[in-house]
């Protein structure tokens, strides 16, 4: 439950977005402070709930898990992903991720050549012939797009959440307090990256299957993403289209905190949990978010509060980052929705004021209970966790079982 420009708000979503964590960095053996960072963001993570009301829905990660996309970097990061489910009474089934080009492996492009010379065709060829390339190789029966990300997906699929040829791209709903949905789909921005990143003109591309979002009445969209479109070929046809048909941007990548408002579509970038400290402007980061729905004389509009959350040095702890909210501990963005009723509402609004206040109420004496959990997504957790030996036990085994 949130307090929303006095008002309280009860059944918000609230999500916990993390980015660029790169576990695992080569000077961990030297230094300590890996894990004193990771330890104060839990602690900050669970006084930040207590402010909130309430347990995370989801934890949302938008990529750079891993530092060298190894998998021993993989283990430490659930091992870690796990504690922070633990303090937050979050179900680690309501987690969610995308890939970073950091947790593309690289000898795994370096020791096949096929791989490179589809880096190299898609980064020059013509920008009109993209999305049929990507087809063209999607529809492979081999590897050559997600061979890189295969210690990847062995994570991901822990949270039901990989990218391959069977699911390029992964969708998530979630109820909002009007009965309308928020969807929230994660993007694949890896699918060419490698050690040419960005160098000269080697962008990488996200093609227009995964950015081709159809509408549907009582559903809006968020999307999860690491590279920002700047750093795709295609960035105009993704930047408009994600713009004209999603509400909620949430990136990556770039280690600064950035939120821009575009026409009726909220940009975020995250800033990094641990960026490197040879950075100038090393400040590590992570977010909040809430996402409610409010109707006023017929005008459907989603609020969307961001709480960044920032390292103060001095004082070895995160803080609110009042610097970017305008003084305040967070920042709240009006984005217009297309008119909508939910069936059966006869065209009130789904509670009055009164039911409101008694559902606020009764979400005071629940807000220590765990979020929701999808009885799929337990099973495909617990399942993923089992040793190899289990696994086998009774099933065919695939590299990653179609969902």
């Amino acid at each position: 439950m949130y307090n929303v420009c006095g008002i309280v708000v009860p059944n918000m979503l609230n999500f916990l977005h993390l980015s660029d964590i790169h576990f695992s960095k080569p000077y961990q053996a030297v230094y300590d402070l890996d894990q004193q960072l990771r330890s104060e963001l839990l602690r900050d993570a669970v006084e930040v709930k207590g402010e909130v009301g309430s347990p995370p829905h989801a934890i949302l990660i938008s990529g750079d898990i891993a530092f060298a996309g190894q998998s021993n970097e993989y283990e430490i990061a659930q091992q870690w992903i796990s504690e922070l489910c633990v303090s937050l009474n979050c179900p680690p089934e309501n987690v969610w991720c995308v890939p970073g080009n950091h947790d593309v492996c690289h000898p795994t492009i370096n020791a096949d050549i096929t791989i490179r010379m589809c880096h190299k065709e898609l980064r020059t060829c013509n920008p009109c012939s993209i999305n049929s390339i990507l087809e063209d190789y999607v529809k492979a029966p081999n590897d050559v797009l997600y061979a890189p990300l295969r210690n990847y997906n062995a994570f991901a699929q822990k949270y039901n959440c990989p990218v391959d040829h069977s699911t390029p791209w992964w969708e998530e709903e979630f109820e909002l307090n009007d009965g309308s949905m928020l969807r929230l789909r994660g993007l694949n921005s890896t699918l060419i990256s490698d050690a040419e990143d960005n160098r000269g003109s080697n962008k990488l591309v996200l093609g227009g299957y995964q950015y081709g979002i159809s509408r549907s009445d009582g559903v809006e969209y968020m999307v999860m993403c690491h590279h920002p479109p700047d750093w795709l070929i295609d960035q105009d046809e993704v930047s408009d289209g994600l713009k004209a048909l999603t509400k909620v941007q949430l990136f990556g990548h770039k280690h600064r905190l950035r939120m821009t408002k575009v026409d009726e579509s909220l940009i975020l970038s995250a800033g990094a949990v641990h960026p490197s400290r040879q950075e100038s402007d090393w400040m590590p980061r992570y977010n909040w978010i809430g996402v409610t729905i409010d109707t006023v004389d017929a005008e459907r509009k989603m609020l969307v509060r961001v709480y960044p959350r920032v390292w103060q040095q001095e004082n070895s702890t995160f803080i609110a980052d009042s610097n970017s909210c305008g003084g305040q501990e967070y920042k709240v963005y009006n984005l217009a929705l297309s008119p909508w009723e939910s069936p059966g509402n006869d065209n009130d609004p789904k509670h009055s004021s009164a039911e409101r206040a008694e559902i606020a109420n009764e979400v005071e004496q629940v807000d220590e209970q765990p979020t929701r959990r999808s009885p799929k997504r337990m099973l495909s957790h617990c399942f993923w966790k089992l040793p190899y030996i289990y696994k086998l036990s009774g099933t065919k085994a695939e590299p990653y079982p179609k969902r």
